[in-house]
């Protein structure tokens, strides 16, 4: 199996419905809808000229949860870079 598809985190859910709409607009079929996946992030599909499938995903809000590092400790990282920390 090849590239299923084609992940972009674009910005806020506001710049999803913009690039899509514009994408739409330049004649690009959007797949499925605008919405809200079950883990919580926002995103549109549309196919690129090639009939590949792009997904537009917004940042997702709230604190990241990483877990799998090499002492198998969750790692609770807030949005901010400064708060960061790691576990390995």
């Amino acid at each position: 199996m090849g590239l299923t598809h084609l992940a972009l985190t674009v910005g806020p859910e506001s710049e999803v419905d913009r690039l899509t709409s514009q994408l739409r607009a330049d004649g690009h079929p959007e797949l499925e809808g605008r919405r809200r996946t079950g883990d919580g992030y926002y995103e549109s599909a549309v196919l690129d000229p090639e009939g590949n499938r792009v997904e537009l995903t917004a940042e997702k809000r709230g604190p990241k949860v990483v877990i799998g590092c090499k002492r198998a400790n969750l790692l609770l990282a807030s949005r901010s870079r400064s708060s960061s920390r790691s576990c390995c």
